[in-house]
């Protein structure tokens, strides 16, 4: 219950008679019966244990991440308060080389929340930058509905400039006062500009000018990664051919040596 502190223009007595009618619907308010309290103490109990579990969980899986693990793929913490677990996994992110997609939206990232980043001190967003700038595993990250500003944005998009692995980026819906603005929309220009592997960016991108330069730069990317994809089967095709052709003259050179 949430007191309401009265107006200043009001009598002593006029206080009273509003204060009066609450204090007897609490007053009114039956006691908990013993199966009542036993079952309310089980609730908590579950949510208690329920909270530490998924603290283990999500401890055990950055540790993965840091181990390397080949089997670890993909991760999501969608919707889990990654506070205490971001130092860890932003890292870990930089040296993994099994990881394909991390999800990380609505996680309560900060990404001016100071961190340890391989010996000096950072921020969360810097740290991301630079684990992107060095991964090339990773192909999807997503960050949106977290606490990053226009600031963050930039030096996460710095990161881009040397990254060969990262296919979607997804950033929008910040929880702060300002959004994305122009200095935002220049360094993911500035970044596409050398990047040839980014093809999804999840943005608001408010301005015209720089929304078309990105965009131009996400297609040219799409089309670059779609023929090398054609090539690639196409030289996959001609491989089988090849080794299915050698197969089939295997039995005639057979036979005529053993005819000769």
């Amino acid at each position: 219950m949430v007191a309401v502190a009265p107006a200043a223009s009001e009598t002593p007595c006029e206080q009273e008679e509003i204060a009066t009618p609450t204090v007897a619907v609490v007053a009114q308010q039956a006691p908990l019966s013993p199966e009542e309290r036993r079952l309310r103490i089980q609730q908590h109990l579950s949510k208690v244990k329920e909270n530490q579990l998924r603290r283990c969980w999500m401890a055990w899986m950055v540790h993965r991440v840091m181990e390397n693990s080949t089997t670890l793929t993909s991760l999501d913490f969608t919707g889990h308060d990654c506070s205490r677990i971001a130092e860890k996994l932003v890292g870990a992110l930089g040296s993994n080389t099994h990881l394909t997609k991390l999800s990380l939206g609505c996680s309560n990232l900060v990404g001016e929340e100071p961190i340890i980043y391989r010996g000096d001190l950072s921020t969360v967003a810097r740290g991301l930058g630079h684990a992107l700038s060095v991964n090339r595993k990773l192909e999807v990250l997503e960050l949106q509905c977290n606490s990053f500003e226009p600031s963050d944005l930039e030096a996460i998009f710095s990161g881009l400039t040397g990254n060969r692995a990262l296919r979607e980026l997804r950033c929008s819906d910040q929880f702060c006062e300002e959004q994305a603005d122009r200095s935002v929309f220049v360094a993911a220009h500035t970044a596409l500009q050398s990047n040839r592997t980014l093809q999804k960016l999840g943005m608001d991108l408010t301005e015209r000018h720089y929304r078309d330069q990105i965009l131009k730069a996400l297609i040219r990317n799409t089309d670059q990664a779609t023929r090398m994809d054609r090539n690639r089967k196409l030289s996959e095709e001609k491989l089988q051919a090849l080794k299915l052709q050698r197969e089939e003259m295997r039995p005639r050179r057979a036979s005529e040596h053993g005819g000769a």
